[in-house]
């Protein structure tokens, strides 16, 4: 079983990487993939996000791969699920109605 502090210290790194809007796109991408196939994020991709390529380099991308909830390639520029990636889908399937109005008060 793990300990309070090692509990708390996942769900630190869940909402850190949550914290962000295009972080939590990427992952819900991820999630809504089949989880064989990397998700593109580059100019080609389907996803909406603000961040600069500078960013998702520099900022986004590496924070998610520090966490193992992603791993990525820059030619092309895709994300894939990393070994960690479980430890922060029930976070996003909890968020989800309440970011998209479907909350109840028991959510």
């Amino acid at each position: 079983m793990e300990t309070p502090t090692a509990v708390g210290s996942g769900l630190d790194e869940g909402l850190r990487a949550l914290s962000h809007d295009d972080r939590r796109t990427i992952l819900y991408a991820l999630a809504d993939a089949d989880g064989e196939t990397p998700v593109p994020v580059d100019e080609t991709s389907h996803l909406k996000l603000d961040a600069t390529p500078t960013e998702l380099h520099h900022q986004h991308l590496p924070l998610l791969a520090e966490q193992e909830f992603v791993s990525w390639n820059t030619d092309p520029l895709v994300v894939a699920r990393g070994p960690r990636f479980h430890k922060v889908a029930p976070l996003l399937e909890r968020l989800e109605p309440v970011l998209d109005g479907t909350a109840t008060e028991s959510v």
